[in-house]
């Protein structure tokens, strides 16, 4: 989400909770979403509370509900677009630890060497983003000879590929989804600020 269209869309927020009462005496609580990249892993991709509710024709009753409300929708919204760059970096970081650890083990088949160090290699067929069937290290990796290693220093490269791509359509995909989640939040805000019975 551009920042004019963020912009626009809180602007527009701000006069919808004109239309709520006038303050009362209750602390309405903000949710702040302080998580880091350390979190990326485990990302968690719940909304607000305050934008779940199940009667959202009943509105806001007060300001101090709809100021909450929407400020916890804005700390998500943020908390959302730092999620999608530790995504982008993280995946930056993954093919880059891909392409010099296959350039690193093709080097050294290629030059007939038997002692090739392989273990990091084999983590990366381990930690794709999904399973497919084939896609394993190669088998002539493990075997010694010129032609094993011509086969292996193949497939090794075709396989770098295969996992660089592999990764950034993950990352693609997880970062469509995460858009979702803030429009969908926002939306919820907008539906419940204006009343509506149905949100659809």
């Amino acid at each position: 989400m551009d920042l004019v269209r963020f912009s626009q869309i809180f602007a527009m927020l701000c006069l919808v909770g004109c239309q709520t009462s006038g303050s009362n005496s209750v602390a309405w609580p903000v949710e702040t979403f302080p998580h880091g990249c350390e979190h990326i892993e485990t990302f968690v991709s719940g909304p607000p509370l305050c934008t779940t509710q199940l009667f959202p024709e009943k509105g806001f009753s007060y300001r101090e509900e709809f100021d909450a409300c929407r400020q916890s929708v804005q700390l998500y919204v943020a908390y959302i677009d730092r999620m999608k760059e530790c995504m982008v970096n993280k995946t930056r970081t993954n093919i880059e630890d891909i392409a010099t650890g296959f350039s690193a083990l093709v080097a050294c088949k290629a030059t007939g060497s038997d002692h090739c160090s392989s273990e990091k290699v084999r983590q990366f067929y381990k930690d794709v983003p999904e399973s497919v069937i084939g896609l394993w290290f190669p088998q002539s990796c493990d075997r010694t000879g010129e032609f094993s290693n011509q086969l292996c220093t193949k497939d090794l490269r075709n396989d770098a590929k295969t996992i660089s791509e592999m990764h950034l359509s993950n990352a693609e995909q997880l970062l469509e989804t995460m858009d979702e989640y803030s429009e969908e939040a926002i939306r919820s805000f907008n539906c419940i600020a204006n009343r509506e019975k149905y949100c659809l």
